[in-house]
């Protein structure tokens, strides 16, 4: 695997920090996670349902991880973690403000005991500004960045964007900018700091909701389920359940129109470029949704699909584990000694997924092969769950 014989130390909790590390283990690395021997990383317990004894968010984003308990107010436990950050390739983490400069393990202070570190930091609203040192999550984030107030019906509530992915998206960013310093430690013999944050990640989201506001002196309105730039793309009703279609370009707009029926479309002023359709939108989507009552959402899919209309149906999370085309790319797989397919990476390289090649360790499972002692764990506080 690419990235065998790299040693990342990852002293995260919750979302973003893990995806990183689970990000170098798939790549091959070994990744040891750092946690608080009382209960560990909350998101162990913090997210229902439980499987296998744990949290299924904890289970999904840290596979192909050891686990070690660390007090960070034992010296002796301190200067354990301080010595395998002088061992490693990666140390990240996503400790409160403060608190790593308070055990001395700042930037500088890791450097200093390792000058090829790879030292990367994710935080919540990056490491300088008058929000440095606060504390945040995933909404905030989004609520901050203006990517809350993006989403959502044009006369209705902000909403916020579902499962995690300002998290993930910093987790990510992270782990590119990490590569990206390797790579350059690779010829240069040194290491570097790397520094992200959520708030960062979802600015990033909103690249083109800042360029077009810089552009036109404009907010955008939210777009609901379509799209600000093109028509039709978007939700639209079937004889039976809804479907999704985007038609970018004039040439699909015209197959589009064929298909249902309807050449007279491509001739009419009104419909016949992009730039007609989005002034039209109102007019061209109920006219699309008349022609598509005639046939069920399945129907529809066949026949656009097979002639090459971007469309999909709108799937639950049953639906599309299920789904035909999701199971041909074997993206699910079960962890060794553990029932319970997981989505496993998210590319193949040469034409192979990466292994699940154990499942989310168990908190200070790897204590004695890593520190040379048993786990001491402390009883974790009891949650409302």
């Amino acid at each position: 695997m690419p990235l065998t014989g790299i040693k990342v130390i990852e002293a995260c909790s919750h979302v973003a920090g893990p995806v990183t590390g689970t990000i170098f283990g798939d790549l091959g690395a070994d990744v040891i996670k750092v946690e608080k021997p009382n209960g560990g990383d909350d998101a162990r317990i913090a997210e229902v349902p439980v499987w296998n004894g744990q949290g299924s968010l904890f289970q999904a984003i840290n596979r192909n991880k050891r686990s070690i308990t660390v007090d960070l107010k034992d010296p002796a436990d301190l200067a354990a973690l301080k010595k395998l950050v002088a061992e490693a390739d990666v140390f990240v983490h996503n400790m409160r403000p403060g608190v790593a400069e308070s055990i001395g393990l700042s930037s500088a202070d890791a450097l200093s005991l390792n000058p090829r570190l790879i030292y990367c930091v994710i935080g919540a609203y990056g490491t300088k500004g008058p929000w440095n040192s606060r504390s945040g999550y995933d909404g905030l984030a989004q609520a901050l960045s203006s990517q809350m107030s993006g989403n959502g019906e044009p006369r209705g509530d902000p909403l916020l964007v579902a499962d995690w992915t300002v998290d993930k998206g910093a987790g990510m960013w992270a782990a590119i900018a990490i590569l990206g310093a390797l790579f350059r430690r690779s010829t240069t013999g040194k290491g570097g700091i790397i520094e992200t944050s959520l708030l960062e990640a979802s600015l990033f989201s909103r690249d083109s909701a800042f360029a077009a506001y810089l552009a036109s002196g404009r907010v955008s309105p939210r777009p609901g389920n379509s799209s600000p730039h093109a028509v039709p793309y978007g939700v639209f009703s079937t004889a039976d359940r809804p479907m999704i279609i985007g038609c970018a370009g004039d040439g699909l707009f015209a197959v589009l129109a064929k298909l249902l029926g309807h050449t007279d479309w491509v001739s009419d002023p009104r419909y016949a470029t992009n730039a007609a359709r989005v002034a039209n939108r109102a007019e061209v989507d109920a006219m699309i949704e008349d022609a598509l009552a005639s046939r069920t959402r399945d129907e529809w899919i066949e026949l656009l699909g097979a002639n090459r209309i971007p469309c999909a149906p709108i799937l639950d999370t049953a639906e599309a584990f299920a789904h035909p085309q999701v199971k041909a790319l074997e993206i699910f797989q079960s962890p060794p000694g553990l029932d319970m397919p997981l989505v496993s990476a998210a590319w193949t390289m040469d034409g192979v997924r990466p292994v699940i090649r154990r499942p989310a360790p168990s908190l200070g499972e790897d204590n004695l092969s890593v520190l040379g002692k048993q786990a001491v764990q402390k009883e974790a506080p009891q949650r409302a769950l």
